[in-house]
Parts: structure tokens; C-alpha cells; sequence
């Protein structure tokens, strides 16, 4: 029983509650899929740990788990068993298992030293924390609604439930931590108050008042007797829990993020959204070093248990490794980005634009998979689709927040942000001329705007449910529009009159392209059938087959001989036009496919899946 106790208490160890996420299947080493030639960015970190002797750093990310060799800075293993984002971890004390979990209850048990997945467990009602015993001999695993449940580790069975031991309900609460020892949970509200309570009873045993406005991070030290919290008054206090006092105050720091004490509690660690991080004497106050090297908000914080490193990850797409003595920056792991909303290809096709669910956007070379330069987009509002210019020197992003975002490729400076829609912008294109922009949109419109000018030329009406998606014929004579209401409009680019409605779709069309010679145009519903238009006169040429589980996005090959498709599986198909055969299957994602492009030469494609992930195929039929 006593054993079961500790387990219980030694399970709510600083508990921050973060930000959803996802991953895919083990290999011994970081290999691709079967004719993959690259996997463009390494995935979004959502949380970070060290292993208990520092020589091994695990970063949760949303393409999976990486685990790095920190004595020599080698990748090891990239974990993918998860099919959503595995965002919590533990290490078993011995640094031989590593637990994985996703938000909706999953979790994976890895072999540290050889990366072979052990097991999978179901905790029903969803996960916050992971924990081992200090034998590695259970798991423990606490749920949204306060549920404790003790997992045997070794063969998998769960052991006992604890039910409702936290109410994280409480209104106004807008932090948490648990202390390593389990006796005591902290939360810091949206009025600057912090409580301290015991977990079990929630007995409130202390209430400490200072801060003025949201309290945005807490963090217990290792002997329970410290709690430092950091405020939107961009202050960070210590409290010391004997005293029943504040011990230290420090002022006028945008580190108030991430606070960490260090194993042995001496220092404190904390970031700031602009990437600064600084560690402080616990006792003096005193700034002893300040590290700088991120280019954007820091997302985790991790000491070794040596003291010698501490670890950071940022929005920048870096890990970044840092000697504590002398705040010296170690080494760099790139790349470390992820969860892209869409791809757009330049028309040279060398370059993939990629915009994440954050603010950064990405460009990558395409030959080599490295990473030409990133952007940060204005504001938080996902980008639905994205699409470069003829002449490559400009981008432009359709945005859910209802309008389009026309940036300098050069610069990645935002050149104008254009207005009229009013619902979210589903699709964006460039002319062939480089001189019109079309937009379709949730509104049921499709607009024209002037890609000199920068103004709104035309208003195109007539679908009466979303457009989900536009194309422009290659002479640039007509456009074509995709809509929820299961038509296709073409429409006169010149004069923005109504051409032809065509019909036949079963459900609202999710693609429509058409193909580079002009003969023809694909079109598809999320059904197994995808459809060949003749763009002369509207026609249907004929039905193919694309997938049985659904067919989400189509687009031609440069010399329209081939269809490559998008299905809701996670593969991508490519189909020979003339006799609708199959010729090439591509199979690595786990979700499904919503963004395709074809280099210019034909000789690669690359998919986009909601799995986050960006794969570039060799074609070579």
C-alpha cells in the first residue's frame, strides 16, 4: 500500500498543461518511406526531456519523437508509432523505457537503446501527465478530470484507478504545477492569485497575492518548500512555503515562461517570447547568465540532471543546447519544424513554401530537402492554401482570418493584406501572367484582385455554398471554381462571366486543376471517383478510379500524362490518364492527403498530409 501511495503522489510532478498535438511507425533508424527521397522539416516540439544521466534528449514533436545523443549530438531514433501528436513523455529512472502519450489517451512504450516499440496502452479518459515509479515498475497516468490510473509497465495491465483527485475545472485558473513530491498542487488564476492546496483533500493551505494579472507559469523546486511563479506583470516571485511568504521578487523580466528550477535547486531558468533565457540565483536574486541564440518564443525548458547542460526549444525550429556554467551554446538541432497547413511549389519548381500552424513560414529546397529561409506571417490565423507568383519573387496565402496576405519572397515582408472576403479563404492562384490573383472563400464567393495594383478588380457570384477551391486555365482565359454545393463554375477571366455550371459530383467538390496542356480538367468529392472534364466544352470525358477510402485532391503531372491523387488514408496515388490505371503508389503518411505538387521536370512530387508531415517522392515512372 505504501508503494501504491508513493506511486500516487510521485505522479503529479510539475504539471504544465500544454498545447494538443501527434506522430507515426518505428524504423531502427531515421529512414524514409519506400521512394521518399525527403522529409521536409523534423516536426514541432510540444515537450522535452532528458534522460536521468544526461547523455540522451527526447523532444515530442509533431512528426514524431526524436531522440538525440547529447555527448555527441547524434540523432538516434525518430519514434513514430503515435497518430496524433505525442505530447507528454517519461523516462523510466533507468533511462531504459520511454513512455510516449497523446492528449486522447494513447500511449507507447519504447526501448530506449534499441527504439523497438514494447506496447501500447489505452487510458480511456484521455492524459495530462506520465509518471514511472522510482522501480520503473509501474506507470502512472493522470487524466483530464482528475483520474489517477496505475499501469503495470512491464506486461501492460492496469493496476488501479483513483478517480477525481483534481478538479482541473475550477474557473479563472489559468496555471498549474504539482510538486515532485506529490503533496502539494498549485494554479494561479487570471486575478494574480496563487494557491497552494493538497491534491488529495484540496484543502487550500496557502494563498499568496502580488501579482497583478494573469499568473502564466508555476513551478514547485525539488524539496517542496519553493514555488516560483512567473505573471503577465512581468515579474517572477518566489514563495517560500514554510515562511508562508514571498522569499524573492524579480522585476521587469520578459522571462516569466518555462519556469525550471535545476536538479539540485539552486537556480532558476525561465524564457520569454522574444527567446531570451535567463538563470537566476534562487537565493541572491542575482542574474548569473543570460543565453541568447532563439529568434522567437522558447517553447520548453530542460536541465540535465548533471547541471552540466540545460536544453531549450523554440518556435525558430531549433533544439539548442547550452553549458549552464558559462551559458556557452553547445550545438544546434535544426529543422525542428512541423504541422503545416499546406504546400504551394514555385513555378521553377525548386522551392516548397510551408506554413505552420504558428506563425513561421517555411521555404525548402526541394532537390535537397534543406531549409532555404523562413518568414513569420502577421497574427496567428492558419493559412489554407499558398501560392507563388510565375515569377517566384512573390507569395501569396489565403488565410481563415477572411482575408490574403501578399508577401516579398526576398524580403518576407508583407507587402499588402487584401480585403473583401467576409468568411474564411479557402484557395488562392496566381495567373499565368503573374497579373491576377484569384481567391475563393467560405462566402461563396470567388474574387479578382489586381497583383500590381493590389486592389480588388471583380466579384464572381453564383455558387451557394463554400468554394473550396479555384484554377485558372494555363492561357489564363478561364477560371475555374470548386464548390460545397457540388458544382464546378468556369467563369471568363477578362470580362467575370459565368462560362458553363457543371455537375455530377455526389458531394461538394473538394479539387478541381486543370491540366498544363489545357485539354482538361480533374475534379474530386472525397469519393473513390475523380472526374475528367474536357475544358473545350464541359463535357465529362470519363470517371477513374482513385481510392476506395476517398479521393481529397488531384493534380496534373507538367505533360498531363499522369493525375497524382490524394487519398483519405494517407496515400498518394498516381493514375496514367489515358487508361486510369494505377502506376505508382506512395504510402508513408497515416492521415490523409490534402496538398500535392509536381515539380516542374515531373520527376518528384510532393504531398502534404494532415499528419503534418511533407514528403517529397521520386516519380520516375
Amino acid at each position: 500500500m505504501k508503494n501504491i501511495i508513493h506511486i500516487i503522489i510521485t505522479l503529479i510532478i510539475a504539471l504544465t498543461i500544454y498545447t494538443a498535438t501527434f506522430a507515426q511507425d518505428i524504423k531502427e533508424s531515421i529512414e524514409l518511406p519506400d521512394n521518399a527521397t525527403a522529409r521536409l522539416g523534423k516536426g514541432r516540439i510540444y515537450d522535452m526531456q532528458y534522460t536521468e544521466d544526461g547523455t540522451r534528449l527526447a523532444a515530442a514533436t509533431s512528426m514524431g519523437v526524436w531522440l538525440y545523443d547529447t555527448i555527441d549530438y547524434r540523432e538516434i531514433y525518430l519514434l513514430t508509432k503515435h497518430t496524433n501528436y505525442a505530447e507528454f513523455m517519461a523516462f523510466s529512472p533507468d533511462g531504459n523505457t520511454l513512455a510516449t502519450g497523446e492528449r486522447s489517451g494513447i500511449i507507447h512504450l519504447w526501448n530506449v537503446d534499441t527504439g523497438e516499440h514494447k506496447r501500447e496502452l489505452m487510458n480511456k479518459q484521455g492524459l495530462i501527465k506520465l509518471l514511472f515509479s522510482r522501480d520503473g515498475e509501474t506507470l502512472g497516468t493522470l487524466g483530464p478530470h482528475g483520474t489517477i490510473l496505475l499501469w503495470d509497465a512491464i506486461i501492460g495491465e492496469e493496476k488501479q484507478a483513483f478517480e477525481n483527485v483534481v478538479d482541473f475545472r475550477a474557473q479563472g485558473i489559468f496555471s498549474t504545477a504539482f510538486s515532485p513530491n506529490g503533496f502539494l498542487f498549485a494554479t494561479g488564476d487570471e486575478n494574480g492569485v496563487v494557491r497552494v492546496l493538497e491534491p488529495f483533500s484540496t484543502k487550500e493551505i496557502h494563498t499568496f497575492e502580488g501579482h497583478e494579472g494573469h499568473v502564466i507559469d508555476l513551478s514547485f523546486n525539488s524539496d517542496d518548500n519553493l514555488l516560483a511563479s512567473g505573471g503577465w506583470d512581468y515579474t517572477v516571485r518566489l514563495w517560500d512555503l514554510d515562511a508562508e511568504e514571498q522569499q524573492l521578487l524579480i522585476g521587469e523580466t520578459l522571462c516569466i515562461d518555462n519556469l525550471t528550477f535545476s536538479p539540485v535547486g539552486d537556480l532558476l531558468a525561465g524564457s520569454s517570447h522574444i527567446g531570451e533565457i535567463r538563470l537566476w540565483d534562487i537565493n541572491s536574486g542575482e542574474e548569473r547568465i543570460e543565453m541568447k541564440g532563439h529568434s522567437g518564443k522558447v517553447l520548453r525548458l530542460a536541465f540535465s540532471s548533471d547541471l552540466r547542460t540545460i536544453a531549450s526549444a523554440g518556435v525558430d525550429g531549433t533544439v539548442r543546447i547550452w553549458e549552464v556554467f558559462s551559458g556557452r551554446q553547445m550545438h544546434v538541432f535544426p529543422n525542428h519544424f512541423g504541422n503545416f497547413t499546406c504546400i504551394g511549389m514555385s513555378a521553377d519548381g525548386k522551392t516548397v513554401a510551408a506554413p505552420t500552424h504558428d506563425r513561421t513560414v517555411c521555404l525548402w529546397d526541394v532537390a535537397s530537402g534543406e531549409l532555404e529561409k523562413t518568414f513569420d506571417k502577421e497574427g496567428f490565423f492558419g493559412v489554407t492554401e499558398i501560392a507563388f507568383n510565375p515569377a517566384g519573387n512573390v507569395i501569396a496565402t489565403a488565410s481563415y482570418g477572411d482575408f490574403i496576405g501578399v508577401w516579398d519572397r526576398g524580403t518576407g515582408e508583407e507587402m499588402a493584406r487584401l480585403r473583401g472576403h467576409k468568411d474564411d479563404v479557402s484557395s488562392v492562384v496566381f495567373s499565368p501572367d503573374g497579373k491576377i490573383i484569384v481567391t475563393g472563400s467560405k462566402d461563396m464567393t470567388v474574387r479578382l484582385w489586381d497583383a500590381v495594383a493590389l486592389e480588388e478588380k471583380q466579384v464572381l457570384e453564383g455558387h451557394e455554398a463554400a468554394v473550396t477551391c479555384v484554377d485558372i486555365s494555363p492561357d489564363g482565359q478561364t477560371i475555374a471554381s470548386a464548390s460545397e454545393d457540388m458544382t464546378i463554375r468556369l467563369w471568363d477571366a477578362e470580362s467575370g462571366a459565368e462560362k458553363q455550371v457543371l455537375e455530377g459530383h455526389e458531394k461538394g467538390v473538394s479539387s478541381v486543376a486543370f491540366s498544363p496542356n489545357g485539354t482538361t480538367m480533374a475534379s474530386s468529392d472525397r469519393t473513390d471517383s475523380v472526374k475528367l472534364w474536357d475544358t473545350a466544352t464541359g463535357t465529362p470525358r470519363t470517371v477513374v478510379t482513385g481510392d476506395a477510402s476517398g479521393v481529397l485532391c488531384v493534380v496534373f503531372s507538367p505533360d498531363s500524362k499522369v493525375l497524382a491523387v490524394g487519398n483519405l488514408h494517407g496515400d498518394v496515388h498516381l493514375l496514367n490518364i489515358a487508361s486510369g490505371e494505377v502506376v505508382k503508389t506512395f504510402e508513408g503518411h497515416l492521415k490523409k492527403v490534402t496538398d500535392l505538387a509536381f515539380t516542374s521536370d515531373g520527376a518528384k512530387v510532393v504531398s502534404r498530409s494532415d499528419d503534418g508531415v511533407l514528403y517529397v517522392w521520386n516519380v520516375s515512372l
